[in-house]
């Protein structure tokens, strides 16, 4: 294998080496970015959504807008989150089944509990406005559980990617966040203490250039602007809110153990600490977590990534990566996909130029408004005084005017000639074009099939799809899968037994939890060298023992499969097994509880429960109902009656 070309912190001058690669990899992490086609539309989409321009430099003309674009963004954001786009763990192994079947649960959980159906919507958002987004999925060590950001595509650098669909082919990825000073001391004191904790810039005014003054000085390169507000300007002169550049890198490092001894990689007791009961019992050296390991001599250092932190003067932390999956943490979601960019395309990108014309028409509609408000007024010097013409306000209801019709010709408004129709009807163009370009006009197109579901609905809803929406459909599924991959590998990982047990109560638990490896959900033999030809494991395994947790884990997730329906986009997938469960039912081969929880019936067992109490006091579902019998061949719908007395609901076909 050959060797790395990372600084190691085994080297001479490691700490100067290694910022001096941070630098660069930056750089050129930046310019590549920089170089995609459209980036720099990101800024100006953004702009557009916030309705953010210069003002005017012409006085008293008008300066109306109608921010269609917004509009569009948040019809598209809100039309591609109004689903389920959710996954199902399955595997063939017997096994592992009732870890299937954990996973799939604890993901719920996780979706609805802690807001990550919030995070995905900042992803749609970020793929209107930047073309990608990333999902930042990570052990949040101050809420001690796992968490889900979206992050812009400009805050995450790939450094030296090889695909455009994924981040996962890339030699290293660079999370960059700029952070307060004090947020920096209060999480490395110790880095603080030494004062290696040195501001980069001042916020406070650093991040204000959303201004034309702001940005014209930028283009023009104002060496008073730069002294105040440049990245170069030392922090001390503005110093009200100090801030830094903080960088966690993940990197694909290939080195191996050279030595002849052992490393310890992550967090160990190496000798013995008086007050730690590991030391006590187990002896040294030994782990503090279980995302450290010990390579032996020839063995990869790096199992999981390599990660460093570190800010523009100092290392904060490198070592190995603490997450077992051994990927990039950043699914990468590109909604308009491209093979010459990287970023692919801006769901917006497109309508700026007409959102441009748009206002343009609006303006010179205001203006021609305005001129019959106030008409133009024409007078002739020798008949009016200076003065007195200086006090006409045509606009004013009831005007009197004087003038002497001796000296010269009298007063006389003028009104503006008609618009032409054609002019009148381009607003209108302009907008649906904006609808057309964005793709929100075929997503609004889905929200009039207002009888889902319905016999008809999958199809009334695969007819609706254009081929725009079914691909990002497939592209939204493609993204599920990898993020899916990465939450089980967290799920098993972080989540412990009384976490298990607290969300899903017995549920949660399962034999491998009480095995020689207790408290994980992991079978101690999951290998297939591990067992013999009667499926029982070897006496080597055995002597052995279980191998560690991340070892077994990758051995379980590569029986474990992740699957998406087609369509699940737009929940056509779920109707449809919707109603095979409940005609699996009716036909007495599904049991009430399965299908009431494949129907999304809030508390179940408290249904259950409620059924059985009624049951024995002789109400039953089996009783005759009046009206023609529901044919179970599609889902309820709800419709209108046609005297207007209210809404009926029919199921029969």
């Amino acid at each position: 294998m050959r060797e790395s070309y990372i600084p190691s912190p085994a080297d001479e001058h490691y700490e100067r080496s290694i910022l001096g690669f941070i630098q660069e990899a930056v750089q050129e992490s930046e310019s590549f970015l920089k170089a995609q086609p459209n980036y720099d539309k990101i800024d100006k989409s953004r702009r557009a959504i916030h309705s953010s321009r210069g003002v005017s430099m012409t006085s008293g003309l008008s300066d109306a807008e109608a921010n269609h674009t917004a509009k569009a963004a948040i019809q598209l954001t809100a039309s591609l989150t109004d689903t389920r786009p959710f996954w199902e763990y399955r595997t063939f192994n017997p096994n592992v089944k009732k870890t299937v079947e954990i996973l799939g649960k604890i993901a719920t959980h996780l979706w609805l509990q802690n807001f990550w159906d919030m995070g995905q919507t900042d992803m749609i958002r970020g793929c209107c406005t930047g073309g990608s987004s990333y999902a930042h999925l990570t052990w949040n060590t101050d809420k001690l559980d796992l968490d889900f950001h979206a992050e812009d595509v400009r805050d995450i650098l790939p450094f030296r990617p090889a695909d455009n669909h994924t981040i996962q082919t890339a030699e290293g990825v660079i999370l960059r966040r700029e952070r307060t000073v004090n947020y920096m001391a209060a999480r490395y004191p110790e880095f603080a203490e030494a004062g290696l904790l040195v501001a980069d810039r001042d916020g406070s005014t650093a991040n204000n250039t959303n201004t034309r003054f702001a940005r014209l000085m930028e283009r023009l390169g104002s060496p008073f602007h730069q002294r105040l507000f440049g990245s170069q300007k030392p922090a001390k002169e503005i110093p009200r809110i100090p801030t830094l550049d903080e960088y966690t890198i993940y990197l694909n490092d290939r080195r191996v153990n050279k030595t002849k001894m052992p490393m310890y990689m992550g967090d160990w007791h190496l000798d013995p600490v008086d007050d730690c009961a590991l030391c006590l019992s187990s002896g040294t050296p030994h782990e503090l977590n279980n995302w450290s390991y010990k390579v032996l001599p020839g063995q990869p250092v790096y199992l999981n990534k390599r990660l460093i932190i570190a800010t523009n003067r100092a290392v904060l932390y490198d070592n190995t990566s603490i997450y077992w999956h051994g990927l990039y943490p950043f699914p990468k979601l590109t909604l308009e996909p491209w093979d010459d960019t990287f970023i692919g395309k801006g769901l917006i990108w497109d309508v700026l130029p007409m959102q441009q014309l748009l206002n343009r028409w609006l303006r010179v509609m205001d203006n021609h408004l305005q001129k019959w408000q106030q008409p133009d007024l024409f007078a002739d010097k020798n008949s009016t005084a200076q003065t007195e013409f200086n006090k006409i306000n045509t606009a004013r209801p009831g005007l009197k005017v004087r003038f002497n019709p001796i000296a010269g010709k009298g007063i006389e408004l003028r009104y503006p000639d008609a618009l032409p129709q054609y002019l009148v009807d381009f607003g209108n163009w302009c907008i649906e074009q904006i609808n057309t370009l964005s793709g929100s006009h075929d997503m609004s197109n889905l929200t009039k099939l207002n009888q889902l579901p319905s016999a008809d609905s999958v199809e009334r809803i695969m007819e609706a799809m254009t081929p725009e929406i079914r691909l990002r459909s497939r592209i939204l599924e493609a993204f599920t899968r990898e993020f899916a991959i990465i939450t089980a590998y967290n799920i098993a990982q972080f989540k412990t037994v009384n976490e298990r047990l607290a969300i899903l109560g017995p549920d949660g638990v399962t034999e491998a939890d009480f095995d020689f490896d207790p408290g994980t959900f992991l079978p101690d033999y999951i290998h297939a060298a591990d067992f013999n030809e009667r499926g029982q494991p070897t006496p080597e395994a055995a002597a052995r023992g279980p191998l560690p947790r991340y070892d077994r884990t990758k051995e379980t997730m590569r029986q474990i499969s992740m699957h998406i329906a087609p369509g699940s986009l737009l929940s056509a997938s779920e109707i449809t097994d919707k109603l095979m469960y409940l005609t699996l039912w009716r036909e007495g081969g599904m049991d009430l509880e399965s299908m009431l929880d494949k129907m999304g019936i809030p508390n179940v067992q408290q249904v259950m429960m409620r059924l059985a109490e009624q049951a024995a006091v002789g109400i039953g579902m089996n009783q005759p109902r009046p009206g023609r019998q529901p044919s179970g061949q599609q889902m309820p719908s709800a419709k209108a009656r046609s005297d207007g007395s209210g809404v009926k609901v029919s199921e029969s076909g």
